[in-house]
């Protein structure tokens, strides 16, 4: 959320309710983990950032793991063959009062085969009360 702006302009005298301030900060917080567990290849430190029903979509191939299990599956696939793999996010948009978070970044990962993948992807997470990801959409595609 932006700060209100001067008298007169759409928006002026608006305050920025104030639980969406340190919940923006939480969000963040909870992307960066995100990333940080893919980066790590750590399955499960990523499933456990998810809400037990919550759903992923690669908008690009048509996948849609849900819960858990499915999400653990999938994250295995993503993870299983990397050398290491980073996500640097680019850009950031925080809605703390809708309790979403888009982002684009830079993917890269070193395969075991000798592959490297190089790509831009969008992500749009939605996020519960608790901080935990109930669905993440994502995009996946070359870099331009």
């Amino acid at each position: 959320m932006s700060a209100p702006g001067p008298p007169g302009t759409p928006g002026a005298g608006a305050a920025t309710p104030r639980a969406a301030v340190p919940r923006a900060a939480a969000l963040r917080t909870a992307v960066d983990a995100y990333f940080a567990a893919l980066d790590a290849l750590d399955v499960e430190a990523t499933v456990a950032l998810f809400a037990p029903g919550a759903t992923l979509e690669c908008v690009t191939d048509g996948r849609n793991p849900r819960g858990h299990d499915e999400l653990r599956a999938f994250f295995h696939g993503v993870v299983d063959g990397s050398r290491g793999m980073v996500h640097p996010i680019v850009w950031i948009a925080v809605d703390g009062e809708a309790g979403s978070v888009a982002t684009v970044q830079e993917y890269r990962d070193e395969r075991d085969s000798g592959a490297v993948y190089e790509e831009r992807t969008c992500n749009v997470f939605a996020f519960d009360e608790e901080g935990r990801i109930t669905r993440l959409r994502f995009w996946r595609g070359k870099r331009a």
